[in-house]
């Protein structure tokens, strides 16, 4: 069986009737898991998530946290919001701290893209630049988000340049990403690292210490499989449960 890879999709509460509320995930995320060899299901999550939390982390191989149209909230990292921090989404948000925390014991891979990767930072401690065109020095990060937009240069020790650069004969530093985000990380979150940097300075991929696979990137993959194929298939390849040996042999070939 392939391994089930779980999806937290974006929650849209409808104005006037929540009975009309939805849940939405755009489809590259499922392509992208799918093309990879995973299975993706989606986790719908209700105002009593918490009777059924612990069944979706003993459920799934592995989760993925996906990019958002929302802010996570500056008071989760003891900030007042800023004039371009856009409405937080605090039932969504709320969700995916609490599935992380319960996530994390299980060492099963975690791959936080964009909103993802900041919420990863977050949920260990760290802040975010609320609006990086307030900034001075920084590349614009907020092209169309199927545009190569800029490079991206990756650290040599971090598991990110093992995944890029699978030989010694991979030797070039940087890879070339889309870029589609109006915030960034500002101070790492504890037991964190940054494993890649966009020429200007912004932090676009962090690692979990100690973690066979917790990854954050702010760029969006699944917009760009062809080139980020590598970074799905080792998400897809260390979620294989253990034990399932066919299953590994098979997506290693």
């Amino acid at each position: 069986m392939r391994p089930i890879i779980g999806i937290i999709p974006n929650f849209k509460e409808h104005s006037n009737d929540l009975r009309r509320s939805v849940f939405e995930l755009c489809t590259p995320y499922t392509e992208a898991i799918g093309y990879s060899g995973g299975l993706p299901i989606i986790i719908p999550y209700d105002p009593n998530y918490d009777k059924i939390l612990q069944e979706y982390t003993e459920l799934i191989n592995g989760l993925l946290i996906i990019g958002s149209g929302s802010d996570i909230d500056p008071a989760h990292y003891g900030e007042q919001t800023e004039e371009f921090t856009t409405k937080p989404n605090k039932r969504r948000t709320r969700f995916e701290l609490d599935m992380l925390k319960a996530f994390l014991p299980l060492n099963k891979p975690i791959l936080g893209i964009c909103h993802g990767c900041q919420l990863i930072n977050v949920a260990f401690g760290g802040s975010l630049i609320q609006h990086i065109s307030t900034q001075t020095d920084f590349l614009s990060h907020t092209s169309d988000d199927l545009v190569i937009s800029h490079k991206v240069e990756i650290k040599r020790d971090s598991k990110l340049w093992a995944i890029f650069h699978p030989t010694t004969t991979h030797t070039k530093q940087y890879i070339t990403t889309n870029s589609f985000h109006h915030q960034a990380l500002k101070v790492l979150g504890k037991n964190l690292i940054a494993a890649a940097h966009a020429e200007d300075g912004i932090i676009e991929a962090i690692e979990l210490k100690n973690h066979p696979f917790c990854i954050g990137v702010q760029w969006h993959p699944e917009l760009s499989q062809d080139s980020n194929a590598a970074l799905f298939a080792k998400f897809i390849h260390t979620s294989v449960p253990q034990g399932n040996t066919s299953l590994s042999m098979k997506l290693s070939r």
